[in-house]
């Protein structure tokens, strides 16, 4: 049975540094127009784990999923380069996104000429059930900024709540990054034309208003894309090391395998030192180090 220990065992053993895998079903995907081979939920459910295991190893596995398959078309799909394919037919086809329009969808546009808007769930419960919601403008209190937004964070937590599987009603859309344009009366910290990034509701539209401990400014050499997709990382770093681990200054923090950019970061910031590991060790060996000396 294929499983994750398998596939880390592929792809760690150093007799396979340079081999592709190819993984190879019948009807675990289904292309329009498919009535053969019928559909596979065993199959599917694979393709879900090889296609985790490619994305964090890019370039070693070949998910094939095929009708009828032979050595000459696993050769082709091979020199295709590409890391999901399906054959029908003898025909080779790889999913790409597109923009797909239904009757329901014409005329589903932002409002013309009015920045007071946002995107929102519709309550369907579907993932494409999104609408354009009205924001009335209104003035600033002592502590908040308005933020033209240039980019926006999408957090799993968006998607959840589209398809209706959050127990806690919300608003989609609360982090990104963009350009101060009005500061409440309080706010010392920033001002108009300052980039910014950090939490914010409405920033699935033109235009948010924001709490300003909320924000930081945002590096000068990230764009905006890069800035929106920080904020909800390091607050969960944040919440699990602080609220949750109740780490604080003086605690050592270790960790196998090393942590992301943002754990160790945020271990530094309370006061922390980290006890460091370059690769997870044997039982009885590896290597590790105190940054303190």
């Amino acid at each position: 049975m294929l499983g994750t220990a398998s596939l880390r065992g592929w792809v760690e053993d150093e007799r396979y540094t340079t081999t592709r895998f190819v993984v190879l079903t019948r009807g675990a995907v289904r292309l329009p127009g498919d009535t053969e081979p019928s559909m596979d939920p065993s199959g599917a459910a694979l393709w879900g784990l090889v296609a985790t295991a490619e994305t964090e190893n890019p370039g070693r596995f070949l998910l094939l999923d095929a009708d009828r398959a032979d050595v000459d078309l696993v050769r082709a799909a091979l020199a295709t380069g590409e890391p999901r394919l399906a054959a029908r037919g003898g025909r080779l086809h790889a999913p790409r996104l597109a923009r797909s329009l239904t009757k329901a969808d014409e005329g589903s546009h932002p409002p013309a000429r009015s920045p007071g808007w946002r995107l929102d769930a519709d309550g369907r419960g579907v993932v494409d059930g999104l609408t354009y919601v009205p924001v009335p403008d209104r003035p600033l209190a002592p502590h908040e900024v308005r933020v033209s937004v240039r980019a926006a964070g999408l957090n799993f937590r968006d998607v959840l709540m589209t398809v209706g599987m959050t127990p806690e009603p919300g608003d989609i859309g609360n982090e990104g990054s963009g350009v101060v344009l009005e500061t409440g009366s309080g706010v010392r910290d920033l001002r108009p034309g300052d980039r910014v990034m950090g939490l914010f509701p409405g920033a699935f539209g033109p235009l948010a208003v924001a709490d300003h401990r909320y924000l930081a400014r945002v590096p000068e050499s990230w764009d905006h894309a890069e800035a929106a997709a920080v904020p909800a990382v390091y607050l969960t770093a944040y919440l699990v090391l602080v609220d949750e681990v109740k780490l604080r200054a003086g605690r050592p923090c270790s960790s196998t395998p090393p942590p992301g950019a943002s754990a160790r970061r945020h271990s530094a910031w309370p006061g922390t030192w980290e006890l460091a590991c370059s690769r997870r060790p044997a039982p009885g060996s590896g290597t590790c180090s105190d940054p303190r000396g």
